[in-house]
Parts: C-alpha cells; structure tokens; sequence
C-alpha cells in the first residue's frame, strides 16, 4: 500500500513537472515569436536599428537559428554594410541542414557586393548540387571565376553550360573574350569578338570589346574609331563615357569632355547610372581640384540637375564639388533652392546650416540677428523633416543659446544628448565628440536659467570623461570667477584651455577676468590687451563683454576716463544692460 501510494505521488510530482517545463517552453515560444514580428513591422516601416536590436537580442538566445541570421544579414544589406550581411547570411547557410535557397541566395547576394567572390563558387557547386542543369546558376559560377581570375577553371565551366538560348551563348563567348583579354592573348580574344560581331551586327556592346582589344593592343585610332562607331548603334549612349575616357588617356581634352556631356545628357541612360558616372568623374583629382576644369563641370551638374530637380545625392556632389573650391556662396543657394522644393537629407540641412555659420560670424553686429532668424527657421523645418536626427536637434539647441532662447535650446540639447548617449559602447565612442558638444551646451544653459549646480554638475561630467575639453574648461573656470568661488580651480582650468588653444580669444578673456577677480590688476590688463590684439588680427571686432571686462581693469589702475570710454563702446554693443548703465553714470566699478 505504502508503495502504491508513493508511486501515485511520484506520477502527480512528474506529471506536473512536465506540465511545468512545457509551459515554460510555450511561453517562451510566445515571447519569441512576438518580438520577431515586432522586429518584422518595425524593418516594413524602415526603423532598422530597432528591428536589428530585437533580432539581435533573439539571436544571443538562439546563435544558430538560420532565419534570425538570415534577417539580420538582410537589416545590415538594407544599410549597404555588405560585409557583416555576408557574414550573418553565410552563417544561415552554414547552419541551416535543409540547404534553403533563400539563405543560399542572400548569401550569395552580400557575398558579392561585399566582392568576396572566392567565397561565392562552393555556394554556385551547392545549388548546382541541388540541380545540376541550373544554367543560371552555372553562368553566375562562371562569372564569378573569371572575376577571381581563375580563367581556367571559368574555360572548363564554359564547357558545361549547355543552352540554345541564343542569350546565353552570347553571355558565355563574351566572357571567353575577356578571360582571354585577361590572359593578354589578345589575338584569340579578337577572332571570338569579330565572330560575334558577325553574328550580331551593330551590336553596341561587341563593338566596343573589339575597340577595347585594339586600344590594348596599341591601335588608338582604330580603337577610337570602333569605340565612337559603338556610341552610335542602339543602345549606344553609354559607350560615350568609355570614348571619352579613351579621349582622356590621349590628352584630347576637348573631345573627352564633349563626349562626357553628351553621356549625361542623354534620354537613354538612367538617372543611377549617370550618378555613378559622376562620381567617377570627380574621382579624378585633377578635374576636382583644378580651377580650369570648373566649367565643365558645372556643365555637368547643370544637365543633371535640369534633368533630375528632385534628386538630392546630385545636389550634394555639386555641393561637396564647389564647396573643395571654396565656392560656398554658390553651394549655398543650390541647396537652399533644392529645399524650396523638396524635402532635405541631412547631409544638405546641416551643410545649410554650415554655410550660414560662415555668414552669420562674417557678419557685422547689427546684421546678426537676420542671419540668426534665417538660420533658427531653417532649424526648424530641419527638424520637421528629420524628427529623428539628433545632429539636426544639436545643431537647433546651439542657435537657440545663441539667441538666448535658453527653455527651448535646453530641451533640443537634452534630445540629441540622449540620442548620442547609447548603451552600444561602439556608438558611444562613435558620437563622443557630439555627447561632449551636447553637454557643453545643456551647461551653458543652465548657467542662463540660474541653475548653477546642475551646470556644474554638467561640467563636472565632460571633464570627468575628457579632462582636455577646451570649451568646458574656459567656461566653466569664467562662471566660477563670475560668482567669485573656487578662483585656484578656475585659474588652473583657464591655463590649461589656454594650453590647449592659447590664441583662442575667449580662453584669453577668461583667463584676464579670473586675473581680476583674484586683484592681479597689471597681469590681468596685459592678458586682456594681449585678447583684443587677437581679435584685431583675426579681422574680427571685440563684443560687449571684452569692453566692459576692459574698462574694469583699467578702473582698478587708476584710468578712469579709459574706463569709462571701454564702458561705454560694451553698452553699444549691449545697450539696455543696467549693470554697465550703472558704471558709467555713477564713474565706479561694480561687481557683477
């Protein structure tokens, strides 16, 4: 009895020791499936960090499962890194037992824009494994050989592509034409090429590879010939830029260019390709870099940008183009005429915002403020079009302090701050230079809005992390002589900004002002001379603070008059500061 009855306790105990487990493993099936779907909806509306970080999450629970590793060599495709794609989706092949031709194919896809094409052929012997009359898969091997520049064994994979597709043929005997140009066997490429060109007369791309083989064979004007007699047949148009470029090695600049612009403007050639091509072209740094050229290429751009108004990756090569030149006027208004019409990236918002910095500090006085308010609009509609672009929200937050639209810069700092602090110690360090920049503003405006102990705990953490930065070094050291604390630590944090950057102006003001504060009136006089000498040679003016700070010190010594004089030229540049009001009409110095 006693046995039946331990024996009843042991079946309960196990049985709902199995109900327990599976429980555990349906719920944990749930959980799974949940966040791979809400990585699915998040990768349909383009988030891709967020898909790839739940993936990425699923996958340290499950490193060998061939469909998270699938996707998340997709996620990194999606965003052209092709190397890590190749990896992830060859990891899924390796893993997967059922060889799916999905995997197989991704893999083979990021392999090959990865240009790892050794590591493609065992994958073209898998799927010819799994079928061997795939003639696609045989020609893509074939292909693949002859970029790696095993030519023989790409001969004997020739061999084996058997088709009476008339297209196919073509594709392989092309090929044959270039594993024997590779080889320089020149003549035999040429027998193949003149044999195809009977077979298909006027056929662009023939003619061409028989222009080629002359070229390298030292026949120029034959070469330019064919190659010009190409550029006519159908589908010809593209061929302008191989003329051209033949044009270029013969120093026929003239023609070269010629050809070039009609290549660019043509109906034929698509508006990808063209873009291509115009990367190409200011690859080469003589007609980047060399004024005479600038002509042509502002041709070049003109035609693009009359054909295709809307595309913003030409207006940035135009951009990037005049601003090598120093042209910034000319990048200025082709950008801010693109975004009259049509949405911005951010590399065009922020290049905006840097050529109206150059405006905005090459600026008299009185002129600031309208290219502060262009500047703050332009901000604005940034941040409307790119909402989750934290350099836009850095770039609002420092024009905002600059305006004194303190509540407002706090706020768009603070986003971008927490945007660059990631818990991903890569993008971290990545963005060290912005969270820094961040920071210093976040302080600044907490000293503004009389907030002095979060603003120096602000400080505190920049030097904590780089105890180099210049900025948070002076302005910390000036609000703690403004307030008249701590002047050893200021004056030792003032020298070293000064170390670090010792003609920058408002280091050597801050550096005469902790001087003052500490009543080394004669140092901190030949300090602040020492600043407004600077500022003249830099072609700049002094502002408000370098007067006002000067007429100080000149009080302190004895130079009344002097003092006044500085005082009043701080109350021009200020007017309406009561402080400075109070120097002058009462003749005395009064603490701040």
């Amino acid at each position: 009895m006693r046995r039946i009855f331990t024996a009843i306790i042991l079946a309960l105990f196990v049985g709902q020791n199995t109900y327990a487990q599976k429980f555990i493993e349906d719920q944990s099936q749930y959980l799974f499936d949940n966040v791979f779907h809400d990585a699915m909806r998040a990768k349909l509306k383009g988030d891709y960090q967020s898909a790839f970080d739940m993936l990425a999450y699923l996958a340290k629970q499950q490193p060998n499962n061939p469909v998270l590793l699938n996707e998340l060599g997709n996620l990194l495709g999606e965003t052209k890194d092709y190397v890590h794609a190749a990896e992830l989706t060859l990891k899924a092949v390796e893993v997967d037992t059922t060889d799916n031709r999905v995997y197989i194919d991704n893999a083979i896809k990021y392999l090959t824009a990865a240009y790892q094409f050794d590591k493609v052929i065992p994958l073209y012997d898998k799927l010819l494994k799994l079928n061997p009359n795939d003639i696609d898969a045989k020609l893509q091997k074939y292909n693949a050989l002859i970029d790696i520049e095993r030519y023989e064994e790409a001969l004997k994979e020739a061999e084996t592509i058997k088709t009476e597709d008339p297209e196919i043929k073509y594709e392989v005997e092309i090929r044959r034409v270039a594993i024997y140009a590779g080889q320089k066997k020149y003549k035999k490429a040429l027998k193949i090429a003149k044999a195809l060109d009977k077979q298909r007369p006027n056929n662009a791309r023939t003619i061409y590879l028989i222009s080629h083989l002359n070229y390298l064979m030292g026949y120029i004007d034959e070469a330019l010939a064919l190659c010009d007699r190409a550029t006519k047949c159908p589908e010809g148009d593209a061929f302008n830029f191989l003329l051209a470029d033949m044009y270029r090695s013969q120093g026929m600049d003239s023609l070269f260019a010629e050809r070039t612009l009609k290549g660019f403007a043509s109906p034929e050639l698509n508006e990808g390709y063209k873009i291509q091509q115009v990367s190409q072209l200011l690859n080469d740094q003589n007609i980047l870099t060399d004024a005479n050229w600038m002509p042509f290429v502002t041709n070049v751009f003109s035609s693009l940008l009359q054909q295709y108004p809307a595309n913003p990756d030409i207006v940035s090569l135009a951009d990037s183009y005049y601003n090598i030149h120093k042209k910034h006027d000319v990048a200025y208004q082709l950008l801010t005429r693109f975004v009259e019409n049509n949405p911005g990236t951010q590399y065009i918002w922020s290049n905006i915002l840097a050529y109206l910095q150059i405006q905005y500090t090459s600026q008299k006085t009185g002129d600031k403020k309208k290219v502060l308010d262009k500047i703050l609009s332009y901000c604005a509609r940034a941040r409307e079009e790119l909402p989750n672009e934290p350099t836009i929200a850095l770039q609002h937050g420092i024009y905002l302090s600059e305006s004194k639209q303190w509540t407002e810069a706090l706020a768009s700092s603070s986003e971008a701050y927490a945007a660059f602090d990631s818990n991903d110690p890569n993008v971290r360090a990545k963005n060290r230079d912005r969270r820094l920049l961040a920071l210093n503003v976040i302080a600044s405006c907490y000293v503004e809005l009389d907030s002095i102990p979060q603003a120096f705990m602000v400080y505190d953490q920049i030097l904590a992390e780089n105890p180099d930065d210049s900025q948070a070094l002076n302005n910390y050291a000036y609000y703690l002589a403004l307030r008249g604390q701590q002047l050893d630590k200021a004056e030792r944090m003032s020298m070293r900004s000064l170390d670090l950057d010792a003609l920058n102006t408002a280091n050597l003001d801050t550096y005469a002002y902790i001087l003052f504060r500490e009543e080394k009136y004669q140092e901190a006089m030949f300090v602040m001379e020492r600043c407004m000498e600077q500022i003249a040679q830099n072609g700049e003016e002094c502002g408000s603070v370098n007067y006002d700070h000067y007429g100080d010190m000149l009080f302190k010594v004895g130079r009344v008059d002097e003092a006044i004089e500085n005082w009043q030229k701080a109350l021009n540049l200020n007017p309406g500061n009561k402080l400075i009001e109070r120097k002058i009409n009462e003749k005395t110095y009064i603490a701040e």
